[in-house]
């Protein structure tokens, strides 16, 4: 227990603030890179130090969201125990495909943006880029994440509850 929660509260309330944390970063990213690309800004070390800030609360979205399906999350495990089953329930067969490999593709896309950023031959460049890949990181975290209005409910924030 850490401090009164159990591992699944813990990571379940780590991984919804760090949700949180990553949409806002790559969202400001995204206007960041429309507004350089559209020539009305250089690039400075706020984009430098936001996209390493994004980078790191991906992997750690990742091992978090992979200790939940692997380790703790019972309805993981639940989709893992029939596959065949959990794929006919669409609860179940978005915590077992859709929501996982979404999540891989957007976390693919902050690491791809940083990088493809750093190898840039000019501003313009640099911010095309930044706006693409990480506009399809904010798209896609936005679309697969489960919040309180979609059809996979979950509340925004959670705090210690599984």
């Amino acid at each position: 227990m850490l401090g009164g929660m159990t591992s699944l509260e813990f990571a379940l309330t780590a991984h919804s603030t760090l949700r949180l944390l990553l949409a806002a970063v790559c969202a400001w990213l995204f206007l960041l890179g429309l507004r350089g690309w559209s020539g009305k800004s250089g690039t400075s070390p706020l984009v430098k130090l936001l996209m390493l800030l994004a980078t790191i609360a991906a992997d750690l979205q990742l091992i978090l969201g992979l200790l939940l399906y692997f380790v703790w999350s019972p309805v993981a495990s639940q989709a893992r125990t029939d596959f065949g089953a959990a794929m006919k329930d669409p609860t179940l067969r978005f915590w077992a495909v859709e929501h996982g490999a979404s999540m891989l593709l957007a976390i693919a896309c902050v690491h791809l943006g940083k990088v493809s950023a750093g190898k840039a031959k000019s501003d313009a460049s640099r911010h095309r880029r930044i706006a693409l890949f990480f506009g399809l990181a904010i798209a896609l975290i936005l679309a697969m994440s489960p919040w309180p209005f979609s059809s996979i409910v979950r509340p925004l924030w959670r705090l210690g509850t599984p």
